[in-house]
């Protein structure tokens, strides 16, 4: 019977130490997974911003392209002044 008894008093604290071992081992995983995340939100946001000035700058070009077109329809020899008010005149700014 005693030795029984000696068993449990050398095995009582195995309990809370493999308790706080797998808290830690789970709150590493945690946080890695925490960071993890994150950067793939920044790095999606990176992407977005820089398709969103992409998109932008093509949307300039293009109404840059058809005024330049409805000048040269109105009139066959434009002068710098009409030419420079095309440029002057940019194209309105959606918000999304």
């Amino acid at each position: 019977m005693k030795a029984n008894n000696k068993l449990t008093k050398c095995d009582s604290g195995m309990a809370l130490i493999t308790t706080l071992l797998l808290l830690v081992m789970l709150s590493s995983l945690l946080v890695g997974f925490f960071v993890l995340v994150t950067t793939g939100q920044q790095l999606t946001g990176g992407a977005k911003q820089q398709t969103r000035a992409f998109y932008g700058a093509e949307a300039g070009l293009e109404k840059m392209t058809a005024d330049l077109g409805t000048l040269f329809d109105n009139t066959y020899s434009p002068t710098a002044a009409e030419l420079s008010n095309i440029s002057s005149n940019p194209p309105p700014i959606l918000e999304t």
